[in-house]
């Protein structure tokens, strides 16, 4: 690996021909793109065995077949590096726990990281430390990609994975520039020097990765949430990070063909390259906002437009909402979802369906657990179809059961149903409504993907429809807000 702290006053650059470092660089990626290619294939073929010892057992060749073909065009201290580096940053990585991955991801990552010290000594005569950005891009975006299927509701805790581990790999060898000569120094072993140098390191990175885990990790999944709710604003984290890295490597290239390079130069572009990275954050949060307070005077219109229909037709509520159904409804501590249940049920006792409502909350503990909008969204299209497919039986039945405690509150809707929908069943989709019916159950499980707190289950049970919405509030997922 080129030295950036040289002492000597011939530049390196002047010595080395400019198209044979080129020649070597394309070489370099190309062999690690092929490392790639073939370690990705070994990771989709364990993902596709059940059992998980052999799950597992496959997933070990990729780390074995590393360690093999690093161990052996390697000397022993550079082993040691590679080896050191790649398990360093796959354990900052882990320990956050921001990416839902299982071992077989780690592994891959591990193995992505695992290549020998001097893989990329043309590109980094080029590049600087540039090249650290780009192996970690690839490695990231990469596991994560294959490991979950799709980056969706994921980009910024991966984005936020490659910031933190690319200024770790960076400082990593900036700090192995100074460490290691100094205790080689002292220890007469550059090997020794470098497991000392990794230790110190570990002793400083490790503690941190985990006051991440536990001071940030659940705002950091609470922004993620936003990623989830607001699909075509977090894919600008992985849009934004490759155009910042794109324009530094152009711009660090003419000081390269110039010859002109320095160690401040080289230090500056990463440095600058890190800093642009991190000032996305602010920016897609600022638009995280705007989406956010959009949608919260959409609610807000929404909520004022459905007080004011109701109070104008509040007597016609009243004669159909009367006793024990009227007095269930005023439990509801939130006065939204109150006009909001007042609505449908009178929609459904229009309809002559008979209909029970049992309300179970303690009001002290009540939280939705859920965006307003979100929750509302869901509610309303379960209640529309448990309406119309009653409403098609004569006698149709209606029951809907709202249980709220401090750690949980679920929302449980039965209904009638027809003898066709008893021998088709139900499913996504699909609808005898007609063209551009039957969407609501897609669009309800869209947005409950947006949430790992929150489970519908459905079934047919004795020529009844059951749905039960289940929502943790308890945790960060369910309660996202700026």
């Amino acid at each position: 690996m080129i030295d950036i702290f040289y002492s000597n006053q011939l530049h390196y650059m002047g010595a080395c021909d400019l198209s044979g470092m080129f020649a070597g660089s394309l070489r370099e990626c190309s062999r690690f793109l092929f490392t790639l290619a073939y370690l990705s294939l070994l990771f989709l073929f364990a993902k596709r065995l059940r059992k998980k010892n052999l799950r597992l057992m496959a997933a070990a060749l990729m780390p074995l077949i590393q360690t093999i073909s690093v161990w052996a065009v390697s000397i022993r201290s550079e082993f040691f590096f590679s080896f050191l580096f790649a398990l360093l940053l796959t354990a900052l990585f882990r320990i956050p726990a921001l990416l839902p991955l299982r071992a077989e991801g780690y592994l891959f990552f591990f193995s992505v990281l695992l290549f020998p010290a001097r893989l990329f000594n043309s590109t980094s005569a080029i590049l600087g430390h540039l090249w650290l950005f780009w192996v970690l891009f690839a490695a990231c975006y990469l596991t994560a990609r294959l490991s979950l299927e799709t980056l969706r509701g994921n980009h910024f805790v991966c984005y936020f994975s490659y910031i933190t581990l690319s200024l770790a790999a960076y400082l990593i060898y900036l700090a192995s520039s100074f460490l290691t000569p100094f205790l080689q120094a002292g220890w007469d072993s550059r090997a020794k020097a470098l497991i000392g140098t990794f230790l110190i390191l570990t002793a400083g990175f490790l503690p941190a990765a985990a006051g991440i885990r536990i001071l940030f990790r659940r705002d950091l999944l609470r922004l993620n949430q936003f990623g989830q709710k607001y699909g075509k604003i977090e894919r600008y984290f992985f849009r934004f990070s490759l155009l910042i890295l794109a324009v530094c490597t152009l711009i660090f290239l003419p000081f390269t063909i110039l010859s002109s390079q320095n160690p401040l130069v080289l230090l500056f572009f990463p440095s600058l390259c890190t800093a642009l990275l991190c000032l996305q954050i602010p920016f897609l949060l600022l638009l995280f906002r705007v989406s956010f307070y959009k949608d919260s005077a959409v609610l807000n219109q929404w909520k004022q437009e459905g007080l004011s229909s109701y109070y104008q037709d509040l007597q016609e509520n009243l004669d159909m909402l009367q006793g024990e159904l009227l007095s269930s409804v005023c439990r509801l501590p939130d006065e939204t979802l109150r006009a909001f249940l007042y609505l449908k049920l009178s929609q459904a006792v229009q309809r002559n369906i008979s209909l029970s409502l049992h309300v179970s909350i303690q009001p002290e503990h009540f939280q939705s657990g859920m965006d307003l909008i979100d929750l509302t969204r869901v509610l309303g299209i379960l209640l529309d179809n448990a309406i119309e497919e009653a409403a098609g039986i004569p006698g149709g039945t209606m029951e809907v059961q709202i249980n709220g405690r401090e750690t949980q509150c679920s929302w449980l809707i039965k209904n009638s149903i027809t003898e066709e929908t008893r021998r088709s069943g139900i499913q996504t989709g699909k609808t005898s409504k007609g063209p551009g019916r039957g969407q609501g159950l897609l669009i309800v499980r869209q947005i409950i993907g947006q949430y790992s707190n929150v489970v519908l289950n459905s079934c047919i049970q004795d020529n009844r429809f059951i749905q039960s919405l289940n929502i943790e509030t308890g945790r960060a997922a369910g309660s996202a807000g700026f």
